[in-house]
């Protein structure tokens, strides 16, 4: 959490809008436009009622079958479009993309582009990858 606070106080005129928030709080993450999470949390965090139209979640937790961000109606809506890094280690790992394929409610008809989720269970080197493109844009 330090390291993000002074990322954001080092960088505030470049980062408009940005909050740093050590809980949820639902009022903030109904009005905003993109979500990301990172947690180990065993409990689902989020779900459909708590986001708007139009959302991105970058959902990077959860890499464990026993973990979980998003919750079922979310995963579930015909307004969700999934993005996965890798669908192998997403079907392996993440316990919402495991239960939503085995779901009978499960068709490509979920996919339309109102909500739209980035589900990564982790390519470590595309990780380190964004982050230096996002430092070194931060640094001009």
């Amino acid at each position: 959490m330090t390291h993000a606070i002074n990322l954001q106080s080092d960088y505030s005129s470049k980062l408009n809008n940005i909050e740093i928030l050590k809980d949820l709080n639902d009022n903030c993450i109904q009005q905003s436009d993109v979500i990301c999470t990172c947690t180990a949390s065993e409990e689902a965090l989020i779900g459909l009622k708590q986001v708007k139209k139009g959302v991105h979640i970058n959902a990077v937790g959860s890499f464990r079958e026993t973990m979980r961000e998003l919750a079922d109606d979310l995963m579930l809506s015909s307004d969700t479009q999934v993005i996965v890094d890798s669908k192998e280690s997403a079907m392996k790992e993440a316990a919402e993309l495991g239960e939503l394929i085995h779901n009978d409610k499960f068709s490509n008809d979920i996919f339309n582009e109102k909500i739209t989720i980035f589900k990564s269970v982790g390519i470590a080197i595309k990780d380190l990858a964004a982050a230096i493109v996002l430092y070194a844009s931060l640094k001009k």
